[in-house]
């Protein structure tokens, strides 16, 4: 199919999931912590330290609280059904992608600054507010979309500066042998996580962008975003422009 069909078909079928939850969604408050939407996305064991472990999910939040307990005790659920041992004593780095400005979040990403400053001890917040992208990479000229895929700068959000911390924090020895745990999360941990968690996979395990799409819209009942789809094609670009990539496979 050419691109004018898939781009419909992708719009229509969003459009009509967007219209089922709006009434919901319009309605409801910023959510509070879902375990199930929490992952393991990677691990590494640095010579001579203990294993750091990654996960992704959503907004770690109960009862206007930082869910530190609902949050350590699910990832270490999770890490035991992918045969990984939760450390008993560790560093948390919470990879908060909420936007301070926006009044829906501000309150939320406030939560984590608070917890951090009150307990410092238990690891350090990053936040990291991501905007998406409203214009995918198949919308502009070809040579535009070659460029800013090449160079890695087609929006405010930065992604090919990003993933890459994520991959030396998690291959950095933890301080006085003290693992670290990796948290990254927006609030549904679906669409922004997504696309961040979804750019790394594609980086560094080699799947594929229909592989990373498949498994980002199996996280709830319904899909990523169409912003974050179009984050998540330009950063396979980005992949298969700048490494010589193929796996990651989207072409307009």
């Amino acid at each position: 199919h050419s691109f004018r069909d898939r781009f419909m078909s992708k719009m229509v079928s969003k459009l009509a999931v967007t219209l089922a939850i709006a009434t919901l969604v319009a309605c409801a408050s910023a959510e509070d912590f879902v375990p199930g939407r929490t992952h393991l996305v990677d691990s590494f064991k640095p010579a001579g330290a203990p294993e750091n472990l990654f996960f992704r999910g959503n907004n770690p939040k109960v009862n206007d609280s930082f869910a530190y307990s609902e949050l350590v005790a699910t990832m270490k659920s999770v890490a035991a059904a992918a045969n990984h041992t939760f450390p008993t004593t560790f560093k948390l780095v919470d990879v908060s992608l909420l936007v301070g400005l926006d009044p829906k979040e501000s309150g939320d990403l406030k939560l984590e600054e608070d917890f951090f400053k009150a307990n410092p001890t238990l690891g350090h917040l990053i936040n990291w507010p991501l905007l998406t992208d409203l214009i995918g990479p198949c919308l502009v000229s070809e040579s535009k979309r070659i460029k800013e895929a090449t160079d890695g700068h087609w929006d405010l959000d930065d992604l090919p500066a990003k993933v890459p911390v994520l991959r030396s924090i998690l291959h950095t020895p933890g301080a006085d042998n003290i693992p670290t745990v990796l948290y990254v999360h927006c609030e549904a941990g679906v669409d922004r996580t997504g696309e961040l968690c979804g750019s790394y996979v594609m980086e560094y395990q080699g799947q594929s962008f229909a592989e990373v799409l498949k498994f980002d819209d199996s996280v709830e009942p319904r899909p990523i975003s169409f912003e974050a789809e179009n984050g998540l094609e330009w950063y396979a670009l980005y992949l298969q422009y700048n490494q010589s990539l193929t796996t990651p496979a989207y072409k307009c």
